[in-house]
Formats: C-alpha cells, sequence, structure tokens
C-alpha cells in the first residue's frame, strides 16, 4: 500500500514534475477536513484563535482518504552495494497504537533494546562484539504498528547477527525478569519526563494522539498505564504473542545472496535502490 512507499519517489518522476501537477496532487492530499492543529507552551486563547485564524482561515476542502495498510509478503531479500559494512533491517507487525496492548509492547520492546543493559546490545554487541550498532523501535500509523530493527556489522560476521538478533526476537516469549522490566519501566517514565520539558515535543505527542486516538491523553494517564503493567501481565502477553517472522533486508556487498531467518542464504529477490 502507498504507506511503504519512499517519499523521495523515483528520478523519473521528480523529473515529470509540473506545477500544475504539484497543485492538483495538494488539492487532492492537503485538504483541511480532518487536519490536527496541536500547540504547547505560552500564549492566550484569544491571541492564539486569532493567529490561527489568520493563517488557516481561508484553508478548505476535503482530502483523499487513506487507504487501510496493506503488507508484502514476509521475505529476505539483499541490495547489492559496494560497502565494507552490511546492514540488516527487519521489520513486523507489532501492537496497535494507543492499545493497552501496545503500553505492554512498549515495555517489552525496552527490555529488547530499550539500553545498554537491553537484550540485544547486550548478546549482540558486548557478549559477542558483532556490531558496531544493533536497535529495534516501534512506529506507527493510524490503526497499525510495526517495528524495526537494525544491525550493522562486517560481511564475514552478517549471518551470525542475524541469527543472533532472531535468537532474541523469539526468547521474548520465554518471558522476562523482573530487573528487565523495571530497567525498562525507568527508561520509558524518563523519557515521557524529558518529553513534557520541550514544547516541541508536547505539541507532537498531543497532535499524533488526536490523529490515531481521536483524544489527547496526559502525561498523568500515560505514566499510569506505563507503571500499571506488573510482570505476570508482561510475561503472559509475551508467551501469547509470539514476535513474528520478519521480513530481512540486507545491504552490502554479500554478492548474490541475501540472509534468511536460520542463518543459510537464499538467492536475493530484485530489489531497486530508491
Amino acid at each position: 500500500s502507498p504507506q511503504g512507499r519512499s517519499a523521495y519517489g523515483s528520478a523519473e518522476g521528480l523529473a515529470a514534475l509540473t506545477p500544475d501537477g504539484v497543485r492538483l496532487a495538494a488539492g487532492r492530499h492537503l485538504g483541511a477536513d480532518g487536519a490536527v492543529l496541536a500547540l504547547a507552551g505560552g500564549g492566550d486563547w484569544a491571541s492564539i484563535s486569532k493567529a490561527v485564524e489568520a493563517s488557516f482561515g481561508a484553508w478548505r476542502g476535503a482530502t483523499t482518504p487513506i487507504p487501510p495498510v496493506e503488507l508484502g509478503p514476509v521475505g529476505s531479500h539483499h541490495v547489492a552495494a559496494e560497502s565494507s559494512q552490511v546492514q540488516i533491517g527487519l521489520a513486523f507487525p507489532s501492537a496497535v497504537p494507543g492499545t493497552d496492548e501496545a503500553v505492554i509492547y512498549a515495555l517489552a520492546l525496552g527490555v529488547l533494546s530499550g539500553s545498554m543493559g537491553s537484550r540485544l546490545f547486550t548478546e549482540v554487541r558486548e557478549k559477542r562484539g558483532l556490531v558496531y550498532s544493533v536497535s529495534a523501535f516501534s512506529r506507527s500509523m493510524k490503526g497499525f504498528g510495526y517495528t524495526v530493527g537494525y544491525a550493522g556489522t562486517t560481511p564475514e560476521r552478517a549471518e551470525e547477527t542475524l541469527t543472533v538478533f532472531l535468537a532474541e526476537l523469539a526468547r521474548l516469549a520465554a518471558g522476562v525478569e523482573d530487573s528487565e522490566l523495571e530497567r525498562a519501566r525507568t527508561g520509558i517514565l524518563s523519557s515521557l519526563v524529558m518529553q513534557g520539558e520541550s514544547s516541541g515535543a508536547t505539541a507532537g505527542r498531543l497532535a499524533a494522539d488526536m490523529f490515531t486516538l481521536g483524544r489527547a491523553r496526559t502525561l498523568d494517564e500515560i505514566r499510569a498505564r506505563i507503571e500499571a503493567v506488573d510482570l505476570a501481565t508482561l510475561n503472559d502477553y509475551l508467551a501469547a504473542n509470539p514476535v513474528p517472522e520478519p521480513t530481512v533486508v540486507t545491504l552490502g556487498p554479500v554478492a548474490g545472496a541475501s540472509l534468511r531467518p536460520g542463518g543459510a542464504a537464499q538467492p536475493a529477490a530484485a530489489v531497486e535502490q530508491a
């Protein structure tokens, strides 16, 4: 679906752009209906309302509905590139933003990749020295959430890196320890406090809440939901929701082959670089 397309477009598409075409596309996709404006910081409602009316009062029109997310088939792909490194990317569906499940999953992801004490950092980098960088992080759209994983390594260590990464994803289903949960919880709550200190981050959070959930959450509400998740709740969730098989993409000099879950090589699917 369109959500998966590169925002850069293609060389041919960029060359074919015209002013009229850009205006036509803007008219279809940048209508005022459903737009969200969030503000945080100083100011009084009267002056803010006047400024907003002056800037956006004449903005009219509907916008083309965003289609539902459609995922491509799970698989592994290799993009050949002249490089001394191999970049490994993984992606798989995860919790829908704004749900109780999303709060639990955020803590699980914090155990996996939330700090220097996380499982990925410890098992992939510290114990084995396989990578210079490894992480997993969540991304969301309205009604859909997914997780992206990344590791940067050498061609000689790429296969083992992917194998260990996938093993850590699978190991989540066996549960986590209380110390891991508390470390993840502390990290998320600390980040929440820091975000609350930034007007820009606060405005972004409020706008995202309104767009994805239809309402704005307070920091106290978010904090309470994070603090309410205990170890049994998290481990029951992980046992019932094992990480699905991810799509794996490698970029680098592994000529003619891509790495697949399990560590073996397979013929690379045709992947064009943007």
